[in-house]
Formats: structure tokens, C-alpha cells, sequence
């Protein structure tokens, strides 16, 4: 998708991104929870709707955690993986429901990869909020790939510099996709396949190749 700016709208269907996203002017500047501030629950947790009981907090001089792959390796289901100012050059994969949550300022807080995906989801629902997401060099990646489940995507900055920004693809998979931008990739914007849909709610889709 090469440029789209506003509102909420759901998308789906057979290898196109919805023909419905229009345009709008301005941006936004995207805003985490700032230090010291209480870190909302994204309507995660146990699917037997117990709490979610812990926080696991990544920052790469102080810990306890020193990567994002070493807290979600020890994240229980409806966990949050807070994660401090850095830049993180890891490949994430969620495969249990979790929340990876930034604290402070989106541009701060940088996932990125070269040679694979950025993010990979594969469960059944999860929460990703207020990080920068990059993909780099050439190949056959994405930046987000979510393959399965009701992710929420919110306050994220993406880009991806081979294939989509955003994939979405198999049947049954339906994220929620809020308050994005995604920009400069070298193919498509939110790219929908294979009977996936979802929603997209005041996003900024922009200077992407397709």
C-alpha cells in the first residue's frame, strides 16, 4: 500500500491491502508510557481470565533482562516484557500470548533486524505497543509477520526496506492494527493474504514502493 492516512476500516481477502484506506494530512508524534508511568493492560491475559501477574522489565545496561529474546523466554502467558530506551537488533518470535510494551519515547525504542523478519507472531493473541520496528537490507523479509491469532499493533513506527511492513496471511488470523505508521518499504505496506482479515484504525501509510 503506497500512501494512506486516517481513519479505522477492516481489510482481508486474497493478496491486496483494503482498496478502501484513503488519504489525510498531518502526522502524528507517538508517544509510549513515559518512565515512572503505570503501563495499561491491553485486555491481555490467561484465557481462564486469571491477572496477569508479572512484568518483565529489558534494559541494556541496568537489566534484569539484557535482551528482549532472554525476558521472553522466561514470559508466562499474559506477561509483559517492558522495554526501556535502545536499540535491540534481535528477530522476535511470539509464540505465546504476551504483551511487548515500550516505555518512552517510540523513536527510542528500536527493534531491528537484518536478513529475516523484525517480528514474527504466531499465537493466539498478543499486544505489541509503542516501539520502532526496522527491517534492513534485501531479501525476502517483512518487518511484521503475523500468521496466526488477534494480535494488537499500537503506536508503532515501521518500515521495511524488502518486502511488506506488515504481513498478514492464513486464515483465521486477524489483527488489530491501531495508530501505525508505516512508511518507506520496499514493497507493500500491509500486505493481506491467504483468507487472513483484520481491522486498521487512524493509521499513516506512506512513501512505500507499492
Amino acid at each position: 500500500h503506497g500512501s494512506s492516512r486516517g481513519g479505522g476500516g477492516g481489510f482481508g481477502g486474497e493478496g491486496r491491502p483494503n482498496p478502501g484506506l484513503r488519504p489525510r494530512s498531518g502526522r502524528k508524534t507517538l508517544e509510549a508510557a513515559k518512565p515512572g508511568e503505570p503501563i495499561l493492560d491491553m485486555g491481555m491475559g490467561d484465557p481462564q481470565g486469571a491477572p496477569v501477574s508479572t512484568s518483565l522489565r529489558v534494559n541494556q545496561t541496568d537489566g534484569p533482562y539484557y535482551t528482549i529474546t532472554e525476558a521472553m523466554r522466561e514470559a508466562k502467558v499474559g506477561d509483559k516484557v517492558i522495554l526501556t530506551k535502545g536499540k535491540y537488533l534481535e528477530s522476535i518470535r511470539m509464540t505465546r500470548p504476551i504483551q511487548i510494551l515500550g516505555e518512552g519515547h517510540v523513536s527510542d525504542i528500536i527493534i531491528e533486524t537484518s536478513g529475516r523478519d523484525t517480528v514474527v507472531f504466531e499465537t493466539e493473541f498478543g499486544v505489541l505497543r509503542g516501539v520502532t520496528l526496522r527491517q534492513r537490507g534485501t531479501g525476502f523479509w517483512n518487518c511484521r509477520d503475523i500468521t496466526s491469532g488477534e494480535l494488537k499493533v499500537e503506536g508503532c513506527d515501521i518500515t521495511s526496506q524488502s518486502l511488506a511492513c506488515i504481513s498478514v496471511h492464513r486464515k483465521g488470523t486477524n489483527p488489530t492494527l491501531r495508530r501505525l505508521r508505516i512508511h518507506n518499504c520496499g514493497g507493500t505496506g500491509v500486505y493481506v493474504y491467504d483468507s487472513a482479515k483484520g481491522a486498521v484504525e487512524d493509521r499513516d501509510i506512506f512513501e512505500n514502493a507499492q
